[in-house]
């Protein structure tokens, strides 16, 4: 054991005294000491933050150009992501385990005799992987997202009216695909890091990082020491391939026994090595640094790539939804249809039922004689002007029919009532509609689930669990909607009428009557007045669009090819609904001569059942005008409304197209650089077929043995110089590499052609689908148009006094017509949207802003077809403490609370064509290669960590609110988040859409 007795000494006084080493020593001690130190290393925290703080600041200088300049690199999610981790970093607590496997964390072998490590459970223990407080945004727990078996709980919430910013926004700050994104742009960084660092000073010596070795020695009754060998040494690659190292080596030996001597010895070595042939010059010693810069500019590319392909994805499966919506509003919509018919066919064949056939006619021969075969079954109604036959006709009444008049009126509604008589379809009839609604029915269930299973993808496309309840905003198919609540809601309105209107069976009174007359007038008629009214705005709307579309046509070289059927079609619309508009004050004036002549009645006190029978036929007859004018009138604003319904325009060349996706497709640019680095490998592979000529110098200086380290002395160096040889021999490897390399070379180069002609061919590819969906469109709009007048005659065809014998499948061929041109509609119009997307996105032209928004009037929300207004301002709940149990040691999350604004409500500028966005973010610094000093870079207007857009509305100063979120964030976002740049730092999606202002 070491003892201060040995060092104990007796002064001529008799005292003793305890001796120490000489100063030397002691420096020397220090030294050592102070590696010591050094050894035991920083904290998990610094290298972490230096390690952001290099990555994010090379990143920055990467984004030179606006095609690539990124708003967000921050790997650290937004607070309100669900991928946020709100506890501290370096330190997270243990996440949720597997409970067979974690059993082996706490006892290992067979036998479960080695125990594991006890103090896991020191960080804390969490009860989830995903953010705890994501859901408090939404005012949701987690218990009411998923509920335990043992207590269901209440219905979830659910976020309402989902507008596609709102999904957009949700997909930015919680989808893991982006997150990757941006990871995997942050590790090619890091990468880059290193390969620069290789090229600095490090402390690297001969035997590697400074160390310090300390060994005591007891030996029984010998000598007991202590004996220090440290080490440190510092090193730097050079460009050229040279290599130069100086270390610095100390040996202590302390001896406690004896003399109780001390010995030191120290010795400065240095050497510089230049290679000559293999790994010689900077063509080579610089490659993998080369590489990794270039790799670096891939990645921000290819994250800034992926942003326009994740914008598409998104908008394209919103689009395929609201298709969805759309086509499932259609299949209702054609079943009520459907049930309107079967109705009507029921009717018609219970009164097949009773054996009883009418016709009409309007006045029966005067003197006219029945035959005995047939006069006990016919009859002729004079008050309601109809001649009815009761019971079966046999083949020889039908002819004693036909011979009993030759008065034209009279042989017309005999051969009607024949014609009732031979038509045996109508139970047939009944039958194959009645089958069509049962798989109409069907249909529209599967069409549901269909929804539901596409609405579950589109959650994991946001990055959203399944079981998150979303209803989507339809306000981008409103255009679609081609006929007015109001309008068909008047229409069911007077179809269940019938049941106001007293049967003369009950004798009603005259009051009764002008009862239900003064409804008609107030209500219907009103009613119907607002349709008129409706349809009419509408046609004020088609004829601006059709006088812009002849400007158009005059201003340009290019004519409208739609403009002549657009004029004809206007024009007989216009016609038809003037012809509505007197029908309709045709039968104001009808019910208005009616209630004069009911009061007259009234007063005459002399009322019959033949005059009921005659009132009841006249408010018959008005309510069926009614509801044919209803019905056309929704005809006309089918017409009129499909033709307000317009494409966004697309109007570049194929020759213009493809250059410009030549010019701007970021992964061809990658493409083609990944050539040169092929290239330059093939060189790298060539030059280690070289022999090893290297050119070494050396030498060290060294201090004599004893007390003093650092007396080094010139007759105790050395020096050293010479040339090291290797044979190219045994190359074998590096032949099949360098082979290899000249392969992956012309790859590479097939690589970029077959990328190139991809480009070409998706480009041109979409710009043909434009064209032809562009003229599909038009198509659609006129099929629209023929299979609504269609369905109306059909239907108006089979509630006459003489229906078509076919009728049933008439209806059926003009329902499945109907729906046919409505879904084939809104299938061009989202697939032509959705070729748009496909080839801006193709061509590099789609600009994205800081929301992840395309740059585009039609999703800028300059559209009213976007949907909603812009939402107002929401105020971000504080966010409660993490669900973490944490000793003292674990940080706990602070609470923090701001005024957050919907990425909808910002102010975001219009894209730049031809040079870099123009913001007010701090100038990235580059060196001059004139002056070597640091410059604004005039060119390169980029923030290296721009603040966040969520929090400052306003991009050159920030509000109090994001000043306090930035205060009140765990010290890991303290650090960074005012420099970092971040597509979201926080917002709060309410569950019911707030009012709108």
């Amino acid at each position: 054991m070491f003892n201060l007795q040995n060092y104990q000494v007796l002064r001529p006084d008799g005292k003793a005294f305890i001796h120490f080493p000489e100063k030397s020593v002691l420096y020397g001690l220090l030294v050592i000491c102070l590696i010591s130190l050094c050894n035991t290393g920083c904290s998990r925290s610094f290298w972490r933050k230096q390690a952001d703080e290099e990555s994010y600041r090379l990143l920055v200088n990467k984004m030179t150009d606006y095609r690539w300049t990124l708003p967000r690199i921050d790997v650290t999610p937004s607070p309100y992501s669900r991928l946020y981790e709100p506890y501290d970093p370096d330190k997270p607590p243990l996440p949720p385990d597997d409970p067979a496997a974690h059993r082996y964390m706490e006892h290992m072998s067979y036998d479960g005799k080695i125990h594991g490590y006890e103090g896991w459970h020191k960080f804390g223990q969490s009860f989830t992987v995903e953010n705890p407080q994501w859901l408090d945004q939404f005012g949701i727990t987690p218990d009411q997202l998923s509920p335990s078996d043992e207590e269901p709980g209440e219905a979830p919430p659910v976020l309402a009216n989902m507008t596609l910013t709102d999904a957009l926004e949700l997909a930015t700050i919680n989808s893991r695909e982006y997150q990757t994104e941006i990871e995997n742009l942050y590790l090619a960084a890091l990468d880059l890091t290193f390969e620069r660092f290789q090229f600095n000073i490090r402390f690297l010596g001969f035997g590697g990082e400074p160390s310090t070795d300390l060994e005591y020695e007891s030996i029984p009754d010998g000598q007991n020491s202590l004996r220090s060998t440290s080490r440190f040494g510092i090193s730097q690659l050079m460009p050229s391939g040279a290599q130069w190292v100086v270390e610095l080596a100390n040996n202590t030996l302390w001896l406690f026994s004896g003399e109780n001597s001390t010995n030191t010895s120290s010795i400065l070595s240095y050497s510089l090595v230049q290679p000559l042939l293999r790994g010689a010059g900077r063509k080579v010693v610089l490659e993998n640094l080369t590489l990794q810069e270039r790799i670096v500019l891939y990645r921000t590319r290819d994250l800034a790539r992926f942003r326009k392909t994740f914008f598409t994805d998104i908008v394209s499966s919103y689009l395929d939804l609201m298709q969805t919506v759309q086509t499932i509003a259609n299949l209702e919509n054609n079943i009520e249809l459907l049930e309107d018919q079967l109705d009507r066919l029921r009717a018609a064949s219970e009164l097949r039922e009773y054996n009883r056939f009418t016709t009409r006619l309007k006045e029966l021969e005067p003197g006219i004689v029945y035959p005995p075969e047939v006069a006990d079954q016919i009859e002729y109604d004079e008050r309601q002007l109809i001649l009815i036959w009761n019971g079966e006709m046999t083949s020889e009444q039908m002819k004693i029919l036909r011979e009993t008049s030759d008065n034209p009126l009279f042989a017309a509604a005999v051969s009607d009532l024949i014609q009732q008589q031979t038509a045996e379809q109508t139970s047939l009839e009944l039958i194959q509609l009645e089958s069509r609604f049962v798989n109409s029915q069907n249909s529209l269930r599967q069409a549901r689930q269909n929804y539901q299973t596409a609405l579950d993808q589109f959650k994991l496309l946001l990055g959203l669990p399944t079981d998150f309840g979303i209803t989507l905003d339809k306000s981008l198919i409103i255009p679609f909607q081609l006929i007015d609540e109001a309008l068909s809601g008047t229409t069911e309105e007077l179809k269940d009428s019938i049941a106001m209107i007293p049967e003369p069976e009950g004798s009603p009174s005259i009051d009764d009557y002008l009862e239900v007359a003064d409804r008609f007038e107030q209500v219907f008629l009103e009613l119907q007045r607002q349709t008129i009214d409706l349809v009419e705005i509408d046609a004020d709307k088609v004829k601006t669009l059709v006088e812009t579309r002849r400007a158009e046509a005059n201003n340009s070289t290019n004519s409208v090819t739609n403009l002549p059927r657009l004029e004809q079609d206007v024009e007989r619309d216009l016609r038809l609904l003037e012809d509505e508009k007197s029908s309709f004050d045709l039968e104001k004036e009808r019910l208005k001569e009616l209630k004069v002549q009911l009061v007259e009645y009234r007063e005459q006190d002399s009322v019959t059942p033949e005059l009921l029978e005659l009132i009841y036929e006249q408010l018959g007859e008005i309510r069926q005008q009614l509801i044919r004018i209803s019905q056309s009138l929704q005809v006309l604003q089918i017409g009129l409304r499909v033709e307000l319904i317009s494409l966004e325009p697309f109007d570049i060349s194929m020759n213009n197209a493809v250059a410009y996706a030549l010019a701007n497709r970021l992964d061809l640019m990658n493409a083609k650089a990944r050539v040169m680095d092929a290239r330059r490998q093939m060189e790298v592979a060539a030059n280690n077929l070289e022999a090893v000529l290297n050119v070494r110098a050396e030498g060290d200086i060294r201090t004599p043995v004893g007390t003093r380290p650092f007396d080094f002395r010139g007759s105790l160096s050395s020096f050293r110089i010479g040339l090291g040889f290797t044979a190219p021999l045994d190359q074998i490897n590096e032949r099949n590499n360098y082979r290899a390399s000249l392969i992956n070379y012309q790859q590479a180069q097939r690589d970029y052609m077959s990328l190139e002609d991809r480009v070409k061919q998706q480009v041109r590819q979409s710009q043909r689908n434009l064209m032809v969906l562009q003229q599909n469109f038009e198509t659609a709009r006129q099929s629209v148009r023929i299979n609504a007048r269609q369905y109306d005659i059909t239907v108006e065809l089979a509630n006459s006094r003489n229906p078509s014998p076919n009728q049933g499948l008439n209806i059926l061929n003009a329902l499945d017509s109907v729906l046919g041109a409505q879904n084939q509609l809104i299938g061009i119009f989202i697939n032509y949207e959705t070729n748009r997307l496909n080839i801006y996105r193709d061509m590099g032209m789609m600009e994205i802003d800081e929301r992840g928004v395309w740059e585009d009037p039609f999703y800028q929300g300059n559209s009213t077809r976007l949907g909603s207004s812009p939402p107002n301002l929401l105020q971000g709940p504080p966010l409660p403490p993490p669900m973490v149990q944490q000793n003292s040691e674990t940080t706990s999350v602070k609470e923090s609370s701001a005024d957050v604004k919907l990425v909808s409500d910002l102010d975001i500028p219009q894209p730049a064509s031809s040079q870099l966005k123009n913001t007010s973010l701090p100038t990235a610094n580059v060196k001059t290669a004139e002056n070597n000093e640091t410059t604004p870079n005039a060119t390169t207007q980029v923030r290296p960590f721009e603040s966040n857009p969520f929090l400052d509305p306003s991009p050159s100063e920030s509000t109090p609110a994001a000043h306090e979120l930035s205060e009140n964030t765990h010290d890991q976002n303290n650090e960074l988040h005012s420099d970092r740049p971040s597509d979201s730092g926080g917002q709060r999606l309410d569950l019911q859409r707030l009012e709108r202002e």
